[in-house]
């Protein structure tokens, strides 16, 4: 084993991607495979499947070459693996990768190891058809690689097994080959404060510089980070430790950030809704993650509906951030504070149903933008203005920008101004401990919520769907070839098939489990029950 690690080191010095997935997608793509690639997906393991490239009769350069540059291949056998052409000849493929050092891992899909190594049933019926249309040759070439590769030591998935288990399992064989070499780093939701040495991957969405509003010195270096999952945070770099990191970062670029703190946000003014914030030492250390990532987001922000902006009026819990179209804007005054000259300026931007709202921009803000930008009239100017305060003068609601505040024009995100209606999800977002508190409290149990929380597992243990009326969602009985809907009082002959989800999920507050059942899961699965459910009675025959 020993040899074989320092064999596989070699190999994947160049290494594009992580694993490498070859499968037969009608067996095992709806489910297992989707499962397994996002598993490892959340892992942060860079993966390759093959179901996005067009179909033909011979396996396409592009494949061979995301076979050659992964440091792991996993071969998943189903019962229809041999049938696939294109299957065997990325086996072969993989096997002669395997000889330069690339770990190579069996899976046995529900199908014993001994039918791919006699090839027996479908394997065999598979093999004799192709031995009809191909040279021989090729096909005994075939034969001796599914011998070999059932002769490696895999895993084997057998029905009822619980497939997060197995996922687990797959993880720990390979991560000796992908984990050290990729530069293992946590998601920003997995942060806690009970150790120091985290290790995080993130791109620097925002920075600035924050000043004692008393006598001007200045305090901190300040950031929003964001991670691959969409998560982000706050992060506090003390005046004392600025100067090892000002010329380290820069707003958009991708860092691998270690050893630091992380503890609860204290402050008032929260810039993003994060629980934790981190907080920068002298041991800590920032090292470019090279060129872009396209699975980092660029930006992110927490839009609050121009209806809604009352509630946050003249309170110190969060900052604000506003989305509008720009209808009038002011030419830049000064004013003066404490015997210096402080610039100003007034907008006002509108949102979609022509509610419109005032901001004014203090300081150099008020020079980064221009009333020629703003006022073009050949087409509309979209703004976005984070980290704003909400006050209140004579009635009359006003924004106010921050040391926080930042002004994005036009960004290519903001086409989606147009389709953006979150008014009910900001009223009524909750994290995952504020609805447990509702529930332990109400008398009802009844509400509605919208959570952003992490899928960490789908427990397969009592299934993915259920037989259900054809009128309504309740479960339906089996009565010998018919079947009974209690709700309704009918009998059928032809049931629904319906989606039944426990999720595992996660937030910055805690977990638990969510029940998403029929359409809602089905959004989730991204096919419908009844393929599942088919996919399922071809595999037990």
């Amino acid at each position: 084993m020993a040899s074989l690690r320092s064999s596989s080191s070699s190999f994947t010095q160049y290494c594009k991607y992580d694993v490498f997935l070859s499968f037969r997608g009608e067996d095992t793509r709806s489910v297992f495979i989707s499962n397994l690639n996002g598993f490892l997906c959340d892992k942060g393991i860079n993966t390759f499947m093959d179901d996005k490239l067009p179909i033909g009769e011979e396996i396409p350069a592009e494949l061979l070459e995301a076979i050659e540059s992964s440091r792991v291949s996993i071969i998943v056998f189903s019962k229809s693996y041999a049938s696939f052409t294109w299957c065997l000849d990325e086996l072969i493929k993989v096997l002669e990768c395997r000889k330069k050092g690339q770990f190579v891992l069996p899976i046995f899909y529900k199908i014993n190891p001994s039918v791919v190594r006699k090839q027996k049933r479908k394997f065999g019926k598979a093999l004799v058809k192709h031995e009809q249309e191909f040279d021989m040759n090729k096909v005994q070439r075939w034969r001796v690689a599914l011998e070999e590769a059932s002769n490696l030591r895999g895993r084997h998935y057998k029905k009822g097994y619980p497939q997060y288990q197995f996922l687990q399992e797959i993880f720990k064989v390979i991560s000796p080959f992908v984990g050290k070499m990729k530069d293992d780093y946590s998601l920003l939701h997995e942060l806690n404060g009970n150790k120091e040495n985290w290790k995080i991957k993130v791109r620097v969405t925002r920075l600035w510089d924050v000043y004692n509003l008393k006598n001007g010195d200045f305090m901190s270096l300040n950031m929003v980070l964001l991670d691959e999952q969409g998560n982000h945070i706050h992060a506090r770099i003390k005046e004392a430790f600025v100067h090892q990191f000002r010329e380290s970062l820069q707003a958009g670029n991708i860092y691998y950030i270690k050893n630091f703190g992380v503890i609860p946000y204290q402050n008032d003014y929260k810039i993003v809704t994060n629980e934790h914030m981190i907080k920068f030492y002298g041991i800590t250390t920032v090292k470019p993650a090279g060129s872009d990532h396209p699975s980092i987001p660029k930006y992110k922000f927490e839009f609050v509906p121009f209806e809604y902006l009352s509630g946050r009026c003249d309170k110190n819990v969060h900052l604000t951030d506003v989305i509008g179209r720009v209808s009038t804007i002011s030419p830049v005054y000064e004013n003066d504070k404490n015997g210096k000259p402080l610039k100003r300026r007034i907008i006002e931007i509108e949102d979609k149903r022509k509610r419109k709202i005032q901001i004014t921009l203090w300081g150099d803000l008020a020079k980064s933008i221009t009333k020629d930008v703003c006022m073009d009239r050949s087409k509309s100017t979209i703004l976005i203005i984070t980290s704003t305060t909400v006050k209140s003068f004579m009635n009359q609601l006003s924004l106010s920008s921050t040391y926080a505040t930042k002004v994005y024009i036009n960004l290519d995100y903001q086409q989606d101004y147009i389709h953006w209606d979150s008014e009910e999800v900001v009223k009524n977002k909750k994290t995952i401990h504020e609805i447990i508190k509702f529930l332990d409290q109400s008398k009802s149990q009844k509400g509605i919520f919208y959570c952003m929380a992490v899928v960490k597992k789908v427990n397969a243990e009592n299934g993915w769907h259920y037989i259900s009326c054809t009128d309504c969602p309740k479960k339906a009985k089996t009565i010998g070839s018919t079947f009974w809907c209690e709700g309704c009082k009918k009998e059928f002959s032809s049931p629904t098939i319906r989606y039944r989800l426990e999720l595992h999920v996660k937030d910055e507050s805690g977990t638990t489990i969510f029940v998403v059942f029929d359409k809602e899961a089905e959004k989730i699965v991204r096919i419908p029950a009844t393929q599942v459910y088919t996919t399922e009675i071809k595999d037990e025959e």
